[in-house]
C-alpha cells in the first residue's frame, strides 16, 4: 500500500469513474486501475463494484474510504513538516532535455519541486537521447526521463520505472487511420511505418510491430527531419505515447494499444539529496 494507490482510490470513490479519476490525477486509466488492483490485493477484499455505468464502493470500500483519507492526511502533515525544515536547501539539478522535449505529464513535478524548494534551481541542458546515459555517467547532467534500456547499457546508473507506456503514431490528417480513436496491430496491415534506431533500448520499435506492416528502420535515432517524413511522405512514424502531446501542433497523433515497455528515470547510483527529492516527486505523478 502506498500514497499513490490511496489517492487513486479516494479520487475514484469521489468521481465514481476510473477514467474521470485518471484524468484528474494526470495518469492513464490503465495505470489507475493497476493501482486500485494492487491496493485491493494488499487489502484482501474488493473496494469497488464495477459496472458498465461506472463504479460504486463496496461495503468494505465505504469503511476503508474513511481510513484512507486519514492516512493521506497524516502523510501530508508529516511531509509538510519535513519540507518546511528542508525548504531552504539550495539544490542545483540538471535534467537532460532531448530534441522532442519532456513528457508533458511530468512537467507538474518540476513546478512542484520549485514550490517546495524555492531556493533551488532546475536547468534543462540539451542532449540528444542517444547521449543521455553517457552524459549522466560523465556528470554532465543529473537525470533523464527515457525508455528503458537493457541492463548491460546502464551498469553504472540507476533506472527507476515510472509507468508502462504504449506507442502512438504520427501521420497526416488525410491518412485513413487518422479517423480511428485507437490503433490496434491489425490496423497496421500494409502500412509504411518509420522507426528510429536506439542502441540498447530494451524494447526496439520494430520488435513491437507486426510482420505484415512495411517497416523502415532508420540508421540512427529520430530527429526533427526524420519525424517530419510522416508529413511530406504520407507515412506513419511510431513514437512513445508519453511524448505524443509534444507533436500534436504538427501532426495528427493516434494512440495505440501496443505495449511500449517502461518509461523511467535514469540517474547516478548515488544521487544527491536534491535529485532524490525530485525523483520522488516524479515517481508520485
Amino acid at each position: 500500500m502506498n500514497d499513490r494507490q490511496l489517492s487513486s482510490f479516494i479520487e475514484t470513490a469521489k468521481l465514481g469513474s476510473f477514467s474521470k479519476a485518471a484524468s484528474v490525477l494526470f495518469i492513464s486509466p490503465a495505470a489507475l486501475i493497476q493501482q486500485i488492483n494492487l491496493l485491493e490485493r494488499d487489502l484482501g477484499f474488493p473496494l469497488f463494484n464495477r459496472t458498465n455505468h461506472g463504479v460504486t464502493l463496496t461495503e468494505n470500500g465505504v469503511h476503508f474510504l474513511t481510513s484512507a483519507k486519514k492516512i493521506i492526511s497524516l502523510y501530508e502533515e508529516a511531509r509538510y513538516y519535513g519540507l518546511n525544515n528542508d525548504k531552504n536547501q539550495h539544490y542545483h539539478i540538471r535534467v537532460a532535455l532531448p530534441e522532442e522535449g519532456l513528457p508533458t505529464r511530468f512537467l507538474c513535478a518540476f513546478r512542484k519541486f520549485r514550490q517546495e524548494y524555492p531556493q533551488s534551481e532546475i536547468m534543462f541542458p540539451f542532449f540528444p537521447f542517444s547521449t543521455h546515459l553517457k552524459a549522466i555517467a560523465n556528470g554532465d547532467v543529473d537525470l533523464s526521463i527515457a525508455a528503458e534500456y537493457r541492463p548491460e547499457y546502464i551498469k553504472n546508473l540507476t533506472f527507476i520505472p515510472l509507468m508502462r507506456d504504449t506507442y502512438s503514431f504520427l501521420m497526416r490528417e488525410e491518412n485513413p487511420l487518422s479517423r480511428l480513436p485507437i490503433i490496434h496491430k491489425e490496423d497496421l496491415r500494409n502500412q509504411h511505418i518509420i522507426t528510429g534506431h536506439y542502441d540498447g533500448i530494451a524494447q526496439p520499435f520494430k520488435d513491437a510491430l507486426p510482420s505484415y506492416a512495411e517497416i523502415e528502420e532508420l540508421d540512427n535515432a529520430y530527429n526533427t527531419e526524420t519525424r517530419f517524413q510522416s508529413y511530406y511522405r504520407d507515412v506513419l512514424t511510431i513514437i512513445h505515447s508519453s511524448w505524443a502531446n509534444n507533436f500534436k501542433p504538427y501532426f495528427h497523433v493516434v494512440p495505440s494499444d501496443i505495449d511500449a515497455g517502461n518509461i523511467g528515470i535514469y540517474c547516478a547510483k548515488s544521487p544527491s539529496k536534491g535529485v532524490k527529492a525530485l525523483v520522488k516527486l516524479l515517481a508520485d505523478i
